[in-house]
């Protein structure tokens, strides 16, 4: 029995995306791609063959973003204001293998769905929709471009963050999901690959650098979202299973807290540096007892920690809104007033292979692990002196 490594900390809705190998010069109409014909009206990309996608073999492509099952991200240009965009380029030709039109239909209509909302959606958190084209033969969504690439490839590169850098994703990431969810929309699929860093991570160079960055992120990947009742629930079956809500995998109704589940994992991996589940053991036994080594927590202040264990709250109804998280003692600047911090030693593959052995532990229990020194000496101004009236709880008033 195991945590779950770092080298799983994809999950398996998606595949890890392919390298790619750079490739000179930018695109012109002539393009191999099945691009639709008015794209190329607005936008220039830096790829026209497709033999420059299937040969390519270093992740750090100057043109290529990722790549999917049925989809490839690209960088472009547009033409009228010299602007880096991404376009999303969805290949129906693709599609061909899959046996049933239904599947067919299904990718399409999640294509549209995401279009859909995001057209709805006006949010410094939420990715921004620029165009969108469709012929017979592929569909390209052109959006606002992350300049730092996927979280994921942050976390891989880093370990892991500070407390203090965490603290910022979080925050912005709790007012982008406060704020689709009082649209009306869940997400339902919060991921740190469907999360874009959109700081110039060229422009850092060496470990204090990496140690102050201030990360600007927004999620993107609207596919599975869906507009949510608060009178009825949710049944599908949709998500990546790392991190899925339990609900939704015993296939119980379920509400949008579904995201905040989502985003409790994600905070932990950002400040940990891998999953906090062994998801084959917890999808068999419906255990969901945390993987950890207590001494990574020593860094994590009693409010992060209680953050954590509000948001993996295995009983839904006690989970906290979207809305209410935005109010946690740990999203406010008064909690971390004056606090210096650096990063913990980085999570090298040997410690990675040691912490997947840890023992179980609920996620309750996180805020019976020692705390940060921050909360064993004087608390800063604004804070309280008993450390159990931090503890966030949904009804209390701020």
């Amino acid at each position: 029995m195991g945590g779950a490594c770092l080298s799983k900390l994809q999950g398996r809705a998606i595949e890890p995306s392919n390298s790619l190998r750079t490739v000179e010069g930018v695109g012109r109409n002539q393009t191999e791609l099945a691009l639709p014909r008015e794209f190329f009206e607005h936008y220039n990309i830096f790829v026209k063959r497709k033999s420059d996608l299937k040969n390519a073999n270093d992740g750090n492509h100057s043109g290529v973003l990722g790549s999917g099952s049925f989809s490839t991200v690209l960088k472009c240009i547009h033409k009228e204001t010299g602007d880096l965009r991404a376009v999303k380029f969805v290949e129906k030709k693709k599609m061909l293998g899959l046996r049933r039109q239904s599947q067919k239909d299904k990718i399409v209509t999640e294509v549209h769905r995401g279009i859909s909302l995001l057209r709805k959606m006006n949010h410094p958190g939420i990715i921004k929709l620029y165009d969108f084209f469709e012929s017979t033969k592929a569909m390209a969504v052109v959006l606002e471009f992350g300049k730092g690439g996927e979280l994921y490839h942050t976390i891989v590169r880093l370990g892991q963050l500070t407390e203090l850098q965490t603290v910022n994703i979080a925050k912005q990431l709790v007012s982008a999901i406060a704020y689709l969810h009082k649209q009306g929309f869940v997400h339902r699929d919060i991921k740190p690959e469907n999360i874009v860093v959109m700081n110039d991570m060229n422009q850092c160079s060496g470990a204090e650098a990496e140690e102050s960055i201030e990360y600007r992120v927004k999620l993107i990947d609207f596919g599975y979202s869906r507009h949510f009742d608060r009178s009825a629930r949710m049944v599908s079956f949709v998500g990546t299973l790392n991190y899925v809500a339990p609900e939704i995998i015993k296939r119980i109704p379920y509400d949008e807290t579904v995201d905040v589940w989502s985003l409790g994992v994600i905070v932990f991996v950002l400040l940990q540096g891998y999953l906090p589940f062994n998801l084959t053991e917890s999808f068999e036994s419906n255990d969901y007892s945390l993987y950890l080594d207590p001494e990574d927590f020593r860094h994590v202040s009693l409010a992060g920690k209680t953050f954590i264990s509000k948001c993996l709250n295995l009983t839904p109804s006690k989970r906290p809104k979207a809305e209410q998280l935005t109010k946690a003692p740990w999203l406010q600047e008064s909690t971390h007033k004056g606090r210096r911090e650096s990063l913990q030693p980085l999570n090298s593959p040997t410690k990675l292979g040691a912490m997947c052995q840890s023992p179980s532990m609920d996620a309750q229990k996180l805020l019976q692990l020692p705390n940060a020194t921050a909360d064993k000496t004087k608390h800063t101004e604004g804070s309280t002196s008993d450390p159990k009236e931090e503890i966030f709880s949904p009804g209390q008033k701020h």
